[in-house]
């Protein structure tokens, strides 16, 4: 994007459009660091997050067909319990996948978007100060 900044005509206005330009960019630097730590964190936990479902998944498999040959008594009250447990981690897991990958994609887009917006910062300053070196 061309800047107009043959509008500027002192090296006093370009140090003000610099002040300010360069107060938006630590801004989006910051933006651009957190959200992208943000991202990872959020891809790294959806892996992680599939992995525990499998693993209540198979939980639950086991502890069904264990059920199914245990007589009455404790032990399969216990195991029953056990199981309500795991079938309740699971489907938490299972409503927290559903909402996981939108999370990391709506991060994602956040970083694009601010890397974009930071570029374009960067272009302005670029400009503004060769035209205060030709000023």
């Amino acid at each position: 994007m061309a800047f107009s900044v043959n509008l500027l005509t002192t090296a006093s206005d370009c140090d003000v459009a610099l002040v300010d330009a360069r107060s938006d960019k630590r801004a989006l630097d910051r933006r651009v660091y957190n959200l992208g730590y943000s991202a990872e964190d959020a891809v790294e936990n959806s892996v992680e997050r599939a992995a525990a479902l499998a693993a209540a998944d198979a939980e639950v498999t086991a502890l069904t067909s264990i059920i199914g040959t245990l007589p009455a008594g404790d032990l399969k009250a216990k195991q029953q319990t056990a199981l309500r447990r795991a079938t309740d981690r699971r489907d938490e897991l299972a409503d927290s996948r559903v909402s996981g990958p939108i999370a990391t994609l709506a991060r994602e887009l956040d970083l694009a978007q601010a890397q974009a917006e930071l570029a374009v910062v960067n272009a302005f300053i670029a400009d503004v100060e060769a035209r205060k070196a030709a000023i």
